[in-house]
C-alpha cells in the first residue's frame, strides 16, 4: 500500500504517499506550519487504528515557491523519515511518479484515496477509502472559481464527479490523485467538500517530478 497516514500529535490530519523508503511525497499546507519532530508518517494498514508501523519525520522540504496566499499554487513538500518505511511491494510500497510531460486527457478516469471526512462535516473513516473521478477540462474549472474568487493554475489540475457526491474531503488533502498508476495530482483544495459543481484542485505532480527527484534522490 502507498498511502500513508499524515499525524500531528498522533492525529490523522492528511494523506501522503511512499517515494522510497526514506521519503514521502504531500502537499506543503499540510506541514507548513509544523516542526518535523511533531509529525509522524503511519503506513502498511488500510486501518487508521491498527496494523500499521509509525515513521518519525526527520526533514520536511517544502517547495520554495509555494504560496499559501494564493490559491495554495506550488502545493508540495517532501518528508524524509529517521525509521526507514519497510518496502515489501504488497503492504508498503512506492508510488509511481509520472513522466514530466504527462498530461490527463478530459473525463479520464482517476482514483482519489484517503481517510478524510465522509462528506460535508461528517465523520473522518478509520477505513481507508477510494472513489473514481474524472479529469475535470482545465478552462471549465478555472470559470467555476473565477466566479469564487480563485485562481487555478497551469501546476494545478482539477478532478471531480459530473454528477453525485463524491470525491476528496477534509483529511485527504496531499494525497494522491492516480491516473494509470501515476500519481498525477496531490489534493491541495476545493470549494466546500466533495460538491459535483465545485471540483477538486490537485497539484499537478508532473510538472515538479524533477523538483522531487532533486530533493529526494528517488
Amino acid at each position: 500500500m502507498l498511502q500513508l497516514s499524515l499525524q500531528v500529535s498522533s492525529i490523522h490530519t492528511c494523506g501522503a504517499s511512499i517515494l522510497n523508503e526514506n521519503w514521502a511525497l504531500t502537499a506543503a499546507h499540510c506541514v507548513k506550519w509544523y516542526n518535523a519532530s511533531s509529525i509522524t508518517l503511519y503506513a502498511g494498514s488500510i486501518y487508521l487504528s491498527s496494523g500499521g508501523t509509525t515513521h518519525n519525520v526527520s526533514e520536511i522540504i517544502i517547495h520554495e515557491n509555494y504560496d499559501g496566499s494564493d490559491s495554495l499554487v506550488n502545493d508540495i513538500a517532501v518528508l524524509k523519515v529517521s525509521n526507514p518505511f519497510q518496502i515489501d511491494g504488497v503492504d508498503v510500497k512506492p508510488i509511481s511518479l509520472p513522466p514530466p510531460d504527462q498530461n490527463p486527457p478530459d473525463g479520464m478516469l482517476a482514483e482519489v484515496i484517503g481517510w478524510g471526512e465522509l462528506g460535508e462535516h461528517g465523520d473522518s473513516s478509520d477505513t481507508l477509502q477510494k472513489v473514481n473521478l474524472a479529469i475535470i477540462n482545465q478552462a471549465e474549472c478555472r470559470r467555476i472559481y473565477v466566479a469564487e474568487q480563485e485562481h487555478v493554475y497551469d501546476s494545478q489540475i482539477c478532478a471531480g464527479l459530473p454528477v453525485g457526491i463524491g470525491g476528496s474531503c477534509r483529511g485527504d488533502d496531499g494525497g494522491p490523485l492516480i491516473v494509470e498508476g501515476n500519481v498525477v495530482g496531490l489534493v491541495s483544495w476545493s470549494y466546500h467538500c466533495a460538491l459535483p459543481e465545485y471540483p477538486t484542485v490537485y497539484t499537478r505532480v508532473p510538472v515538479y517530478v524533477d523538483w522531487i527527484k532533486q530533493n529526494t534522490g528517488v
